[in-house]
């Protein structure tokens, strides 16, 4: 995770907003002041936002009670809301006006515009076979095969391919000629980003169903197949 914009309540906090309101009033003051699209009122709500903070975090300077560190707090709640805003609208939005040199001069981290690319799946995927009812197959559990953990961004979707052994039906007319090697060699596929899959095979009752899973990221990159699933359709 990357810092946090703005501190939380304490002594940083108040060196981080006093900087701002400081810069603020430097760059926005004068007969000739470089910034001019913050309003005045806007500046003001700042100000007072920080003598609010102030108030309530100088009740800790020594001998604090319950009371002082909650009156800190709410004030540190009241003016967050305040600067969070401000620097949002008037530091965030303007950035022709207020460039990165200002932000570094400012403790604000830019804004980072480059996406990180998601790698293409690297895990394997594999379920559960069970059978809910008559001519029923369901995939539960799917996973990561050997116990892996999930890459949430990679393993964003599994496909699921599927093909038989057995009389040809009007759904699924097509059928294999022998028992597949790998998911390449099935004839039907499914995706789904849910952790199970049912299947209504009605009319393949004593069939040979193969199932075999791929994880599939964002971009449509997909992963090594996982192992091959077979069952008799009951």
């Amino acid at each position: 995770m990357g810092k946090k914009l703005i501190p939380s309540c304490g002594p940083a906090y108040d060196r981080f907003f006093k900087n701002i309101v400081q810069y603020v009033g430097q760059m926005c003051g004068g007969d000739d002041p470089e910034w001019t699209h913050i309003p005045l009122a806007e500046r003001t709500a700042l100000s007072a936002a920080y003598t609010d903070w102030y108030t309530g975090y100088s009740r800790t300077f020594k001998d604090r009670t319950t009371a002082d560190t909650a009156a800190m707090e709410a004030a540190y709640g009241r003016s967050k809301k305040v600067l969070s805003r401000f620097i949002q609208v008037w530091f965030r939005g303007f950035p022709e006006i207020v460039t990165a040199d200002h932000l570094a001069n400012l403790g604000i981290p830019p804004i980072d515009n480059i996406k990180t690319p998601i790698p293409a799946p690297g895990n394997q995927a594999e379920a559960d076979l069970t059978f809910p009812g008559i001519h029923m197959v369901e995939l539960r559990n799917i996973r990561p095969v050997a116990g892996m953990p999930p890459e949430p961004r990679s393993d964003y979707e599994v496909e699921i391919y599927f093909g038989f052994i057995g009389p040809a039906s009007e759904k699924y007319p097509l059928r294999l000629a022998q028992v597949p090697k790998n998911g390449e060699e099935l004839n039907y596929s499914v995706s789904t980003k849910k952790k199970s899959k049912r299947f209504d095979l009605e009319g393949l009752s004593g069939c040979t169903v193969y199932f075999c899973l791929r994880y599939k990221n964002p971009a449509g990159d997909v992963g090594p197949f996982g192992p091959m699933l077979s069952a008799v359709i009951p």
